[in-house]
């Protein structure tokens, strides 16, 4: 039997959950008459009222989901500030650590969690990094053409598998975890060929190519953000990634109205997705909105005044989940009022074969430092960064070489590899020689 072609204007099917295609129906009085005033920012008294109202429900379904519903709960309350030892995180936090998660937003979202707090679950770095691999490993085996899609290959890669991937290998690649340059640079290349002739992105390649989403449009740019800080600056320049996300927030911009518009579809999906792209690329607003304010005031008005929690007119309807609200809609607001998304990721635990395209100075000497601590018998692994394609990682290679053996052989990191071969031949030698001896 085919695949079935998710619909474009819902690519939020988190959990296997699909919405019917109703008219948007009006908001009952419940979720209409909270709160009439206007949130400023984060961490303004509304919004924090706000936030407060919500943490029993978002705790509630910490304890009721699982899979991916549960590891995007478990990343709303780390980023609402639950504490990290709660026994009730702890509990959710145990039971996503043991869950089998084969699709792409599952694993990208263990992987969001882990960057947040890489100690969520436990202290055994040796089984973290386990999980690490194995979560990155599922991401590129649901690679479709440079894109992402689902666990049962489509034939098709679509932009909202593809936006859940590339937060997921940047949390990865965050822990010391390696990601191919080539991932990055095909992913950028088909993200961008997918831009509309209005400059907005549709859901997939070939599905109502002409028809942009709103949804779909903050996660194309969040996607070539994200692929330009992992890309070499010369690959960036060679993509004209710049003129894409331009005409992007250009689409935007002409149709700001959808912010802050509870009928957007997807509403709360989309407006996760506007904090993301709009903090990658330095926006507070979007064509003159204020896209936090106005998103913010919205959500408090969509808030429901019993349980606090969240469910989008596109849930409101006869037969809808039961309990507080749907835990997919909670875990969006709480994300989008905390506004913690961050635009670059600390490196936790730097490593040679980790490091970016654009590593800063520290990361360079934080990855170095970790080498040497490896000691004399992590040589090897020095001297084949050496001929790393990436600056960074040469750089901080030859720290650790002269480190290490107490000299760099003339070694100059900043040209081609090629161009140095003498220098590491050299060092091949003494090692080979050292080696030797022992």
């Amino acid at each position: 039997m085919a695949s079935r072609v998710p619909d474009p204007a819902d690519p939020w099917q988190i959990g296997g959950m699909r919405r019917p295609r109703l008219p948007l129906p009006a908001l009952p009085l419940a979720l209409t008459a909270v709160l009439p005033i206007q949130a400023q920012a984060p961490g303004s008294p509304e919004v924090t009222q706000c936030l407060d109202r919500a943490r029993p429900a978002l705790h509630t379904h910490l304890t009721k989901t699982h899979g991916d519903v549960l590891a995007l709960c478990c990343l709303a309350a780390l980023h609402d500030g639950t504490p990290h030892h709660t026994p009730l995180l702890l509990r959710a936090l145990d039971r996503l650590s043991r869950s089998a998660l084969p699709g792409t937003y599952g694993a990208a979202l263990r992987l969001m969690v882990l960057a947040e707090h890489p100690t969520a679950f436990g202290t055994d770095l040796e089984a973290r990094d386990q999980l690490l691999a194995r979560d990155v490993k599922t991401l590129l085996r649901n690679r479709a053409a440079g894109g992402f899609t689902y666990p049962k290959r489509n034939g098709y890669w679509d932009l909202s598998n593809t936006q859940y991937a590339a937060l997921g290998l940047r949390a990865a690649a965050s822990l010391g975890h390696p990601v191919p340059t080539e991932v990055w640079l095909r992913l950028c290349e088909v993200v961008a060929a997918a831009q509309t002739e209005t400059g907005g992105f549709g859901y997939t390649v070939g599905h109502r190519r002409k028809h942009a989403y709103a949804s779909m449009t903050v996660a194309g740019i969040a996607v070539l953000q994200i692929g330009a800080q992992m890309l070499p600056k010369d690959e960036v320049v060679r993509l004209r990634l710049a003129p894409v996300l331009q005409r992007a927030w250009k689409w935007m911009a002409d149709n700001k109205l959808d912010i802050g518009d509870d009928r957007t579809p997807s509403c709360l999906y989309f407006h996760y997705g506007l904090e993301r792209a709009a903090i990658l690329s330095d926006r507070n607003d979007v064509g003159g909105r204020d896209w936090y304010r106005v998103g913010a005031t919205m959500l408090m008005r969509m808030q429901d005044a019993k349980s606090g929690a969240w469910r989008s007119s596109w849930e409101i309807r006869p037969g809808a989940l039961a309990g507080p609200g749907s835990p997919v809609d909670t875990a969006f607001a709480v994300l989008f009022l905390r506004r913690g998304f961050r635009k670059l990721l600390p490196a936790r635990y730097p490593r040679l074969s980790a490091l970016g395209a654009q590593a800063r100075d520290d990361e360079i000497a934080a990855a170095a430092r970790a080498a040497i601590r490896r000691g004399i018998e992590f040589v090897p692994e020095v001297l084949k960064a050496l001929r790393s394609p990436l600056a960074p990682t040469r750089s901080a290679a030859r720290i650790a070489l002269h480190a290490l053996a107490g000299q760099d052989f003339g070694y100059d990191p900043r040209p081609d590899p090629a161009r140095s071969s003498p220098a590491i031949h050299a060092a091949e030698r003494w090692w080979l020689s050292r080696s030797r001896k022992r």
